[in-house]
């Protein structure tokens, strides 16, 4: 699945793709992964029977308004007071949808305990005397924040009042839920019945905040990405050439979106233009974003933008640049360039890419590969490979360059056998060398 990889570097999504059966379909969205983390959490013998009596069935209305209110007030944790207070006013509402009696509400004090015991609040500490509570983790305090964003999207849609869109467009104005805001379209976008709201919605945001509209893109199906899609190309071509020029061409980078392609190669028609957008964001390019052709243009393109775009790819573009890096790496002509990819991608942790690229590297390119990344970088699979390429290049050295060839051979340890080091050794010269610096 797209992204997968990226989501369980994560602790706390690998530990909830946990819950997913062997026979079950992998998840999309990170929204998916928490949604059923959390529904495996809530059947758990030992926590279901506790929350659906304790809580009148209603536990996860309580967690809704609680991350609600920790979102609207920009903070991760509530005072037990406040909490308290804010537990009785949902049991009001609760009683008034008519989940249960009014005299049936639970204890604000044992429903407090028992949302602790039994879900995802946990003590913080104290401050001024009196405990903090919040929850475990940030990604749970967005997700279910997130359901009062969707609702808030649906009322837009379906009927928009000045209040509503009002309270809408200042969320979208908010740079510290983002999160919260993407996960909302996430699971509205794929919602059969209310799906369109998620279009309605990211329209609204373009108007508000390019950089929350650019996510919001980037996380629609593509579905829901053709009814808006027109409006989206028309509105960010409007802008071009203008005040916003800038900030409008790195939206079309953020989207992902190979609808922009055209635009996007245009503004690197000049190397320099990469350049001053990745200052001002080094994440601001998908590479699905440079079209079906992307990796033909790019081979075209001149070696110090191929070199820019395929380190930031690498380095800051997740997965998906990763990828691409090393899907484009076989076509790339110069090999000391595709020696750098080896080397970024096998340092930020992807061995599986890795593996994949060297196994179609040219010699050239494996040359260049010996010269420039050390045995202990590459997978082990390769490290025999690399050693003997590196003694080849060590014998054809000489001075210092020939010195640190050896000293790299050596460090190899097991990797390499010591004998060989102390032949190339002896028969190397070291007269120009002054070794006691």
């Amino acid at each position: 699945t797209p992204g997968l990889r990226s989501i369980i570097s994560i602790p706390l999504y690998l530990r909830a793709l946990a819950a997913f059966g062997s026979s079950d379909e992998l998840p999309e969205t990170k929204e998916e992964i928490l949604r059923n983390f959390v529904t495996s959490h809530d059947n758990h013998p030992d926590h279901h029977d506790p929350l659906q009596t304790g809580l009148k069935h209603c536990h996860t209305g309580y967690l809704k308004e609680i991350a609600s209110r920790m979102v609207s007030q920009g903070v991760v944790a509530l005072s037990e007071s406040e909490l308290r207070t804010l537990i009785t006013d949902i049991s009001s509402a609760l009683a008034d949808d008519g989940q249960f009696k009014r005299e049936e509400a639970p204890d604000s004090n044992a429903a407090l305990e028992t949302l602790v015991a039994h879900h995802i609040l946990m003590s913080l500490g104290e401050q001024d005397g009196e405990r903090l509570f919040g929850f475990q983790h940030q990604q749970f305090l967005e997700w279910y924040a997130s359901f009062g964003v969707e609702a808030l999207m649906i009322a837009v849609h379906e009927k928009p009042t000045e209040q509503n869109m009002r309270e809408l467009d200042g969320l979208f104005n908010r740079t510290d839920i983002r999160e919260t805001i993407q996960f909302a379209i996430e699971r509205l976008s794929r919602r059969s019945d209310f799906g369109n709201a998620a279009g309605t919605a990211t329209l609204r945001a373009l108007r508000i905040d390019l950089q929350t509209a650019a996510a919001l893109v980037g996380h629609l199906p593509e579905k829901i990405w053709q009814t808006i899609k027109a409006e989206v190309i028309d509105y960010a071509k409007n802008l071009l050439g203008g005040d916003q020029h800038d900030r409008i061409i790195r939206f079309m980078g953020t989207t992902g979106k190979p609808d922009f392609a055209d635009y996007i190669w245009g503004e690197l028609a000049d190397p320099k233009r990469y350049d001053q957008h990745t200052h001002r964001d080094r994440s601001w390019l998908r590479p699905n974003s440079l079209g079906p052709d992307g990796m033909k243009r790019l081979v075209a393109s001149p070696f110090d933008l191929r070199r820019a775009m395929l380190w930031d790819f690498v380095i800051f573009g997740g997965e998906e640049g990763i990828a691409f890096a090393s899907s484009y790496a076989p076509m790339e002509p110069e090999p000391n360039l595709v020696a750098d990819i080896v080397h970024n991608i096998e340092f930020n942790g992807s061995e599986e890419e890795a593996l994949r690229l060297l196994d179609q590297l040219t010699p050239e390119a494996w040359q260049a590969v010996a010269k420039k990344v050390r045995v202990t970088d590459l997978p082990p699979k390769y490290r025999a490979k690399a050693i003997e390429l590196k003694r080849q290049r060590a014998s054809t050295l000489a001075g210092h360059d020939r010195y640190f060839a050896l000293v790299e051979l050596a460090q190899a340890g097991e990797e390499m056998d010591g004998r060989e080091i102390v032949a190339l050794a002896l028969d190397a010269s070291f007269k120009e060398m002054d070794l006691e610096d």
